[in-house]
């Protein structure tokens, strides 16, 4: 994962996001780049 999508997981397990839903948003996120 790159710098910013693994600053948004951990944003988001912080946020209290299950692990695969934070995971799944990265991921997404990281399709885009």
């Amino acid at each position: 994962m790159s710098t910013m999508v693994t600053e948004v997981y951990d944003a988001l397990l912080d946020a209290k996001v299950s692990e695969p839903k934070a995971r799944a948003a990265a991921t997404a996120m990281n399709s885009h780049e």
